[in-house]
């Protein structure tokens, strides 16, 4: 798919029509997360939508030769070998989201930046750091029975219209003892622990007023830092949050756990290697969270099970039109069958 230039709105339109029907489930829902999550490399996708890394690979390059997809590698240090693929939207895959979604381009927010401005975005290691975490509890549901990231909300959809809290994103994660549901802050650190500090009040500020009980059912705020010296700093500045608001004490008892990525990379986000804030005086998995009981998730529907498991479901999913639903004629009843029991359907 390569426009015209010149084309107007509605030849344009039409176009990213015509894209849309050569595209299927799969493809539609990988240009839709790239969209939301502004940068993915393969192994993000991979985890997302494939069972294998080759196969990934080739749906992506496929969607990069329609045009719809820009492929290109940030360059590495000497030694380290070519950086896994980072993909982005073209204009032209815009256009396509723009259909699917059934917006104006305009209401699209989504900038395609080119070469250089890419590669110089200054915010491009954070977003990769975020999009890495939940692609990380998405392979973590794939190797554990009962366990899957049932949603992922980006951080311009769950940031609240008063700008009290910015989270990088949003998630339930469900496993056997019940649903974690969680804000991410990814902290590269570059801020100051006043700038921090600000931060976290007015997380414990929204969590304050969160119910009418209080803020017993609020998620849990997960931070993810560079190193272990970060951690102290951000107890620190959890520390001076709290001193702002009255009743402290209770609200130190708020659900706030910080990690640093020394420990993810060695023991993995299902690790013990959560610390509560302000103490950091043990370490807990994931699942020894704070979980909400009585959630009920299908796991079959959690990010990537969509579209990887085996069965007919799948397929129906990504060929809609392959299945074939084949209902028997049947036999019509006899005078002496009994009327089926009326299990309260109402027509």
């Amino acid at each position: 798919m390569t426009p015209e230039p010149g084309l107007s709105p509605r030849a344009l339109k039409e176009q990213a029509g015509d894209a849309v029907r050569g595209l299927d489930a799969r493809e539609r829902a990988i240009l839709l997360a790239i969209y939301e999550h502004k940068v993915l490399v393969t192994e993000h996708l991979k985890a997302m939508f494939f069972g294998s890394l080759r196969r990934a690979q080739d749906r992506l390059r496929h969607l990069a030769q329609r045009g719809l997809i820009a492929t290109w590698y940030p360059p590495q240090p000497r030694g380290m070998g070519k950086a896994s693929g980072h993909h982005t939207l073209t204009e032209n895959g815009a256009q396509v989201v723009v259909s699917l979604l059934g917006i104006a381009r305009s209401e699209l927010r989504y900038v395609v930046r080119e070469g250089e401005d890419r590669e110089q975005d200054s915010y491009l290691a954070h977003r990769i750091g975020v999009n890495e975490f939940f692609c990380a509890l998405i392979e973590a549901g794939r190797k554990n029975d009962g366990h899957g990231l049932a949603k992922w909300v980006p951080e311009r959809t769950v940031r609240t219209a008063d700008g009290w809290i910015r989270p990088d994103g949003f998630g339930i994660y469900a496993h056997p003892g019940g649903a974690l549901d969680f804000y991410l802050e990814y902290d590269r650190g570059t801020e100051t622990t006043r700038q921090l500090a600000n931060k976290l009040a007015g997380y414990i500020g929204v969590a304050r007023d969160w119910t009418e009980q209080g803020a017993e059912h609020f998620p849990c705020v997960l931070i993810v830092v560079p190193n272990h010296r970060r951690e102290r700093v951000v107890a620190a500045a959890f520390a001076d949050a709290l001193a702002r608001f009255k009743r402290a004490d209770k609200l130190a008892r708020l659900p706030f756990y910080v990690v640093n990525e020394e420990a993810l990379s060695q023991r993995g986000v299902l690790g013990r290697v959560w610390a509560p804030l302000p103490k950091l005086d043990r370490r807990l998995s994931i699942t020894e969270l704070p979980a909400k009981e009585g959630l009920d998730y299908d796991l079959s529907e959690c990010i990537r099970r969509c579209f990887t498991e085996d069965g007919a479901q799948t397929w129906a999913r990504l060929m809609p039109l392959s299945r074939r639903r084949g209902f028997p004629v049947g036999e019509p009843p006899g005078n002496d069958e009994q009327e089926p029991p009326d299990e309260g359907v109402v027509a």
